[in-house]
């Protein structure tokens, strides 16, 4: 499995900072070649970590002048839509717990999760189905360091709100990537389709503001006679006047 590429590590490591109030609305960032001279990176990268950041609204630049920390249009500026971070829609989909258990990483979640031979981590099979239809099978581990008391429970639901509730998780962002693949015996099996059916693979990295990885999914959907449909919704920041 392939690193956390430095620029997202970069964003995280800034957004981390802007949360904590190290830079305040209105401060001065440091210029990118500091920025780039504390990370021993080269400047492409510091830019692509502050096109992250000004993306997401936190950021803005001024030619000649730098870049500095955004106002804070409103209270709910920094609140998080779990939708953006999920994967299954649970507003449509219903999801049936197939596995729950305990156990040591494989070499490839030891990559992935950042984790030793030696740690513990949850791993977790859901199948995931809208109406009566078997349309997909979801992958997820996550480190038992990070996410203390996890129980069967929370998983027929979306899991990002139980852990900022019950264990006051700072989430921060997610990387995402899409990959068309084959099935393999196991997904063929658990999918009732064939071997080298076309799945399309969603694979996900979530982190919290202290850039710890707390969860590796991997998320596979049927492509033959399924579609994939989520309906997006703005939600503004400031009252309508």
């Amino acid at each position: 499995m392939r690193e956390t590429p430095k620029y997202v590590l970069i964003a995280n490591r800034l957004r981390q900072e802007i949360a904590e109030g190290t830079y305040a609305p209105g401060d001065q960032l440091p210029q990118e070649m500091a920025i780039a001279n504390d990370f021993n990176v080269s400047r492409i990268t510091v830019r692509n970590a502050l096109q992250q950041l000004e993306n997401d609204g936190l950021i803005y630049r001024i030619q000649g002048a730098g870049t500095f920390v955004k106002e804070a249009e409103s209270s709910t500026t920094n609140q998080m839509d779990y939708d953006d971070f999920e994967i299954i829609d649970f507003d449509r989909d219903q999801v049936k717990l197939l596995d729950f258990r305990v156990a040591k990483p494989t070499k490839d979640l030891q990559d992935s999760l950042e984790l030793t031979k030696f740690d513990l981590c949850y791993q977790i099979k859901r199948a995931i189905y809208y109406h009566d239809d078997l349309i997909g099978i979801q992958k997820l581990a996550m480190p038992v360091k990070v996410v203390q008391g996890l129980g069967m429970d929370a998983l027929a639901q979306s899991i990002y709100p139980v852990l900022e509730n019950e264990q006051d998780f700072n989430i921060s962002s997610a990387e995402r990537e899409y990959t068309l693949v084959d099935a393999n015996e196991e997904l063929a099996k658990d999918l009732s389709c064939s071997i080298h059916d076309k799945l399309l693979m969603v694979e996900q990295k979530s982190y919290l503001a202290t850039q710890q990885i707390f969860e590796y999914a991997q998320t596979y959907f049927k492509t033959a006679g399924f579609s994939i449909k989520r309906i997006l919704r703005y939600k503004p920041t400031k009252a309508n006047n």
